[in-house]
């Protein structure tokens, strides 16, 4: 850097001599009067040269601070995106367990069913039936899928409420 500075300094005071001494901006000038406005014009150079290096730092430094903020909001975005796999992860898997304890409930259900059937026949040879009973069985395998049926839809009903719930309380935490 200050290899830099020392090259644009010596640049702008050759700039500057050339201007001064074939260009005819001034009268000529003594000897000693050339010295001093030499010095006045060196000045002049090394404060703009400062001046623009002080504009450079700070320009860095404000697009580092971007950059920062870019990083942060591509690290909080990395992790709200971790976050929302986890949580979609979550659900699925409880989603999962939902449906196998209810395909085991309609199972065991399908074999009562079964078991239920064949205790209302009365002669296996012949495949003879008790009326009520197969009528009180259609009863209760209607009313027991349903009773099923309802139970899911509240257990999935009650496990979004739950995940909005939560995502309402992860949205009021990022608002403040």
């Amino acid at each position: 850097m200050k290899n830099e500075n020392a090259v644009e300094v010596s640049k702008l005071k050759r700039v500057i001599e050339r201007a001064s001494s074939g260009a005819g901006f001034a009268p000529p000038v003594g000897a000693q009067e050339n010295h001093t406005a030499y010095k006045v014009q060196a000045s002049f150079a090394d404060n703009e040269v400062e001046r623009q290096r002080r504009m450079l730092i700070e320009e860095n430094e404000k697009l580092n601070r971007r950059l920062r903020g870019a990083e942060n909001i591509l690290a909080s975005k990395t992790l709200e995106k971790k976050q929302f796999m986890e949580g979609a992860s979550w659900l699925a898997k409880k989603s999962q367990t939902e449906a196998e304890r209810h395909v085991g409930k309609v199972v065991n259900l399908a074999m009562e069913f079964d078991k239920r059937t064949q205790m209302s026949c009365v002669d296996a040879n012949i495949r003879d039936f008790d009326g009520k009973k197969v009528l009180m069985n259609k009863d209760w395998i209607k009313s027991e899928l349903l009773r099923e049926a309802s139970q899911l839809n509240v257990n999935y009903r009650n496990m979004f409420d739950s995940v909005n719930y939560e995502l309402s309380k992860a949205l009021e935490s990022v608002k403040r």
